[in-house]
């Protein structure tokens, strides 16, 4: 159990997000002394998702439950910065008052309306609600209602849930989108400032059939037995600015968020899905990476540019793969194109393979919502020859691109990648050690946590039935990839140099990169001096918010895919164990989510845990249950807005 930490008077305190599990009466707050867990009682006025200083806590209860997590116990002794700006919750009429009591547990302090603002709410009613005055010991919290939802069966209630939750802006500010209403687009302008005309050429875009913005294209061209493979990446900072109104709105979200009912862009609709977006027929301003590769698909030149394009198809990628199949098109030079572009990208990914690239089997399960926003089905996302080879021509210009800003001594924003943590891998051991093909495995190499050993494990469990449990698995044992103004290579990708490049509609890291890009290439701009100091600031900021935002996009699909087993319970399916506890197992359905068994619904007779091996044991039957067995069990009951699904084994 960690022991409180030294702190001289003169030291500052440390301090964090506070997060909180869905659900919970506790939370945690990472700091650069480690992580604190929080009980209720010691979070003061605090709200989930606000930056919070933390001192050592004398709690009993917050003493006793923080062993079990590993954490250090704490309180809140101050809030910093208020990032919880809005809440759901019920409505309930307390004449002068509409008191709002937050759906989420943690938080103890209803929010104070006046009655007279809402008076045709009902009691009972969800709402939303923006806090304009925070509790103290002096005062309660009050604030303004923004939306009803309805009662608590409403469809959209549930993203509505996680978009308050996590604090995304759901609106631009009227100056944004006054300049987004005024961008145009100036071919001949461009042109005349040193931008390439490529109209002429063969041009096209890859994208899912959903996709409603398109800011990568592709081409294929063969010269004097040369392969090129030129990746056109949508030149969205020609109309945003550095530190105009746009810019500031899409740096504050750092990303745009994905869920089941809707995009929340990180740019107006104007750039996103219209200006920036590379439309077949359409003309468009891009950043071009033309790169030469030789018959061993080895990089041998490149050539980056600023360029004026005209897509001429749009492919989604099952069409793609058709053509890849087997099937012609009626133009046969893009049949031509999109084959051998495939098999150079193959060569491209096999080149990775062999400098032991990370490949991780990850089920991408979507939830498929109908018009009132009902989840009507899961869509299973599969890696294809298509998929993959729009990915290996990203990863080769982002690579050419990082490669490119570094030799010329420019600033970069990189996508950097540490080795996993030493102490998370031994920890593993114990648990592949419970499959055959483990004894394969160079397991001094392991424990340094080299390249080799572990794209061994992921290759000798693929399509095995505890393959993508495996690799769940090794994924968290994983650092998280970050933004960095320094570079430090990517592990996972075996990438000395690496950044994000192309997808500046939707990740601020890319839109500053075609920055700094341009500077280098044309001549650095006025904004340069500004952007190379803040690039540190952007980047921790640019690393936190796509966190954020592949939770709460994991976490709304996964609610949803509840939502609609509903109509599954008492229906038996395969599943996977991918957890195990001395008070039950969990196991991954084919629907991408999880549910939990308790330990009393395995049977009546006790079972013994063993924690370094994570199995659970009936002493009579000596029947084990361990991860990565594959498991008959039965949906026993769902609940969508507590992301709670619970499972019977099958047959009982």
């Amino acid at each position: 159990m960690p022991s409180k930490p030294y702190r001289s008077k003169n030291r500052p305190k440390p301090f964090g997000v506070l997060r909180v599990p869905r659900l919970a009466r506790f939370g945690f707050v990472e700091t650069p002394e480690g992580e604190f867990f929080i009980s209720s009682s010691d979070m003061d006025f605090a709200f989930p998702g606000d930056l919070v200083e933390v001192v050592y806590s004398n709690n009993r209860n917050t003493k006793t439950k923080q062993g079990r997590h590993g954490s250090i116990p704490g309180k809140v002794s101050r809030v910093l910065e208020r990032r919880c700006t809005h809440l759901i919750g019920s409505y309930h009429i307390a004449d002068p008052f509409g008191v709002v009591v937050p759906e989420d547990a943690c938080i103890k302090h209803d929010i104070f309306t006046l009655l007279k603002d809402n008076p045709s709410i009902e009691d009972g009613t969800l709402v939303k609600v923006r806090i304009t005055q925070y509790p103290s010991r002096a005062s309660a919290a009050t604030g303004v209602i923004e939306a009803v939802l309805g009662n608590a069966d409403n469809p959209r209630v549930i993203i509505e849930r996680v978009i308050t939750e996590h604090g995304f802006e759901t609106s631009f500010s009227e100056n944004a989108l006054m300049q987004a209403k005024e961008a145009r687009l100036d071919i001949e302008g461009a042109l005349a400032a040193g931008y390439r005309d490529l109209r002429s050429r063969r041009i096209f875009t890859i994208d899912p059939a959903d996709a409603r913005d398109f800011d990568d294209a592709i081409s294929y061209e063969e010269i004097d037995g040369y392969r090129f493979i030129g990746v056109h990446i949508a030149d969205v900072c020609a109309y945003v600015p550095f530190d105009s109104y746009i810019d500031l709105n899409a740096r504050r979200r750092g990303t745009s968020v994905y869920l089941p009912d809707r995009v929340l862009p990180m740019l107006p609709e104007e750039l996103s899905n219209e200006l920036c977006s590379l439309k077949p027929d359409e003309e468009r301003l891009c950043m071009s990476v033309d790169m030469c590769f030789d018959k061993h698909a080895k990089l041998i030149r490149y050539d980056i540019y600023p360029s004026v394009i005209k897509s001429s198809c749009r492919f989604t990628y099952e069409q793609a793969q058709s053509v890849l199949e087997g099937s012609d098109l009626s133009d046969m030079d893009l049949t031509h194109d999109l084959r051998a572009t495939a098999r150079l990208t193959k060569q491209l990914e096999d080149r990775a393979k062999a400098r032991y690239a990370l490949e991780f089997d990850k089920l991408e399960t979507k939830a498929v919502l109908d018009e009132e926003g009902y989840c009507v089905d899961v869509a299973i996302r599969r890696k294809t020859p298509a998929t993959e080879m729009i990915e290996q021509a990203m990863i080769a210009a982002n690579e050419c691109v990082a490669s490119h800003l570094k030799n010329h001594g420019f600033p970069c924003i990189y996508r950097v990648h540490g080795r996993p943590d030493a102490q998370k891998l031994e920890g593993l051991i114990e648990v592949f050690g419970e499959f055959s093909w483990f004894k394969n495995i160079d397991v001094g190499q392991y424990r340094l946590g080299e390249a080799k050993p572990l794209f061994e494990i992921l290759t000798l469990s693929a399509k095995r039935d505890e393959g993508t449990l495996v690799s769940a698995i090794l994924l968290k044992s994983m650092k998280r990839a970050l933004y960095s103004p320094e570079n430090k290579g990517h592990f996972g990708l075996s990438s000395d140099c690496y950044c994000h490049f192309t997808s500046p509609i939707r990740r601020y890291p890319d839109l500053m990169v075609h920055r700094l890009l341009k500077d280098q290439i044309m001549g650095k701009g006025k904004a340069f001096d500004n952007m190379e100091l803040m690039l540190q600031e952007i980047a921790e900021h640019s690393s936190e918010t796509e966190y954020r935002a592949e939770q709460a996009s994991r976490e709304a699909n996964e609610m949803k895919i509840i939502e609609y087993l509903e109509r599954y319970v008492g229906k038996s399916f395969s599943g996977v164990i991918s957890g195990v506890s001395a008070s039950g197992i969990w196991a991954r359905l084919e629907f991408g989510v999880e549910g939990y068994l308790r330990v009393s619904d395995l049977g009546e007779e006790e079972f013994a845990f063993d924690p370094g091996r994570y199995t659970l044991t009936g002493r009579e039957s000596n029947k084990t249950y361990r991860l990565g067995k594959r498991i008959a069990v039965k949906i026993a009951s769902t609940d969508a807005a507590t992301h709670t699904l619970n499972l019977n084994l099958a047959g009982k």
